[in-house]
């Protein structure tokens, strides 16, 4: 008679990708007006909080897409401008300011100095954001498109 083979047992424990969504820290600013921007660690890594798991790249990308959709449709891009100023190559008055023509609202009028063009932009939307349709608010994020606040990163999971 034979024997059965006894299955082999796996050496290594079995890995499972998750794709998490990650929503990234900001904190608070009240030197020349409040506005956020990235918060980081000790470490100086950035901050981030888990907001979801999914088992595709995917759908984690279309679930952070619509989170990104769902803050452009509430939150006022100049309380972010400081943020941006610092992370574009170009500044985003010159996008900023064709918006605003294109749109047909009240220009602003920017300094010299870039580093005052948030303060200038915070201060010209308190005066202006009344006025303007929920459209028109939503079309100034696009000179802004790049800017995200939730990210995908893939995670290993071992039993």
């Amino acid at each position: 008679m034979s024997q059965a083979k006894k299955p082999k047992q796996a050496d290594q424990s079995a890995k499972v990708r998750v794709y998490l969504v990650l929503r990234d820290g900001f904190d608070a600013n009240d030197y020349d007006g409040v506005h956020y921007y990235r918060s980081t660690g000790d470490d100086g890594e950035p901050s981030l909080v888990p907001v979801k798991a999914f088992a595709t790249r995917k759908a984690a990308n279309e679930y952070a897409r619509q989170l990104d959709a769902d803050i452009r449709s509430t939150f006022p891009i100049p309380l972010l401008a400081e943020e941006e100023r610092q992370a574009d190559t170009k500044p985003f008055a010159v996008a900023l300011v064709a918006k605003l023509k294109e749109l047909g609202i009240p220009p602003i009028k920017f300094g010299k100095d870039e580093y005052e063009h948030p303060k200038q932009f915070r201060e010209w939307w308190s005066k202006h954001a009344k006025d303007m349709s929920a459209a028109q608010k939503a079309a100034l994020w696009e000179p802004f498109e790049g800017m995200t606040f939730h990210r995908v990163q893939a995670v290993e999971l071992e039993d």
